[in-house]
This record gives structure tokens, sequence and C-alpha cells, in this order.
């Protein structure tokens, strides 16, 4: 959770509906560890549940979560969240009966999620709704391919911690039924997340994107957007076409 909100890195199909976000069920969660809570009122483990439910932030450290292949790094001022997939944990959520995430082909495969400030509306509002599913922050994608949901044949995913504070993650990445493999890192420090990739090929003809940041600017006003020494100004009067591309 980030400042009550429930990350969408963990919420599967659910960002494709229009009628939850990330608050709305962080506060649904909040209510329920309440209600566990009142289950023995009397406990240490009680105490502990109703002070986060009173002010729901997590303590700054590291947070990996192998069961799911997720990690997230809460630093001061700011948190970060990945989202992996491998042979264990499928690529992405979908269902075919009442259409729903029929787009997220690589929601898993290496999405990196950027919280700033208190509250952070980033990936709520019309992000799903308008967001290249493409080109999501983190991912290399064969533009050509619709990935199966069905898991990869990739076995190295994870991750290490140090001291709880600082961390590293790995994924071999070869969405389902695509001809693309890469390798992804991710180091995790005190202020500053270092992604890196390599071995990048595809047997398709497709162009291949890796995309760095993918974000919903805001209504008003411009957002600047720095790339090393270079400074790009992104207006809001069309936030969906202001491509930044770096060789």
């Amino acid at each position: 959770m980030y400042h009550g909100a429930m990350m969408d890195m963990v919420r599967g199909r659910a960002i494709a509906s229009s009628s939850s976000d990330e608050s709305k069920v962080g506060a649904s969660a909040i209510e329920t560890i309440r209600s566990v809570a009142t289950f023995d009122a009397l406990s240490d483990k009680a105490a502990e549940l109703l002070a986060f439910a009173d002010s729901p932030q997590v303590a700054p450290g590291q947070y990996h979560f192998p069961s799911m292949d997720r990690v997230v790094a809460h630093r001061d001022g700011f948190s970060f969240g990945l989202s992996m997939s491998s042979d264990r944990v499928g690529g992405y959520e979908i269902n075919t009966t009442s259409p729903t995430n029929l787009k997220g082909w690589y929601t898993g495969a290496g999405v990196t999620y950027l919280y700033l400030g208190n509250p952070d509306t980033q990936y709520m509002d019309t992000y799903w709704a308008t967001v290249d599913w493409y080109h999501l922050p983190g991912t290399t994608a064969d533009l050509s391919a619709t990935p199966y949901y069905a898991v990869t044949d990739q076995t190295w995913v994870g991750g290490a911690l140090v001291d709880k504070i600082y961390g590293v993650a790995g994924m071999s990445e070869h969405p389902a039924s695509t001809g693309l493999y890469a390798k992804k890192s991710w180091f995790m420090l005190d202020n500053e997340i270092v992604c890196l990739g390599a071995g990048i090929q595809c047997t398709s003809t497709g162009q291949v994107d890796t995309t760095v940041e993918n974000r919903r600017l805001s209504k008003t006003g411009s957002t600047t957007f720095n790339i090393g020494d270079n400074q790009y100004s992104l207006s809001a009067s069309a936030p969906w076409a202001n491509p930044v591309t770096v060789a």
C-alpha cells in the first residue's frame, strides 16, 4: 500500500474497471483490517493492525513478495513498485467471459510504478483508459505481439534484500507466445532506482521498444521531464501525445 492506496500492481484485471481504483480498494482493505483486529482486540497483533489502519503508511524499507513476483521499495518521499512474472506467476490476469483487461499483455513484464507525494493519483482517474499498453513504464515490448496470459517458460525471477533497506531484483523475460527475450535488473538504493536491460532480442520482425516512463500529466499547466542534462516540456493540452525518444 501507498498512503492508504492499494497499488495497482496487485489488483489484477481490476485495473481495467472504471468502478474501482487504488484508493477505493485501499479503503476497503483497511476496513477489513479493522474488522479482523476486533476478533482478538487484546492481542499485540490487533493493536499493531489497528495502528496501521489509523495511519496506513508502510515504514520505509525494502519488501519482496516472491510468491507473486512483486517488489516494493518504500523510501522517504516516494515509493517504487515492480511487477514481474515467471513460470510460477502469469503475465497478466484476464476475464474473457466478461471481457476485462484484454490488453494487459505486458503488465507483468517488469512494469515499474513510481509514487510521489501524498496522495499520488497517478494511476487513478483515466490512466489505464488512455495508456498505450505497448509502452508501459519499465517494459520492453514487441509491438507486433499480443502475449498470451499464461505463465512464461522462464524460471529466473527474483531478488535480494540488504538489511531490509536496499534491494535488487532481476527477471529473465519471455512473454508467453512471443519471440521476445530480455534480461532485466533493478537496483533500489536510497534516492534512486537503477534499471538495466541486456540481451534484448526478438525472433519476429516487429518493432521492439523499451519504455522508461509513461506518466499521466496534470490536467492544467505543463510538465517538465528530465532525461540526463536535457529537459522536455510536455503540454497538458494533449497529454497522450508527447513521446520523447532517446537513441
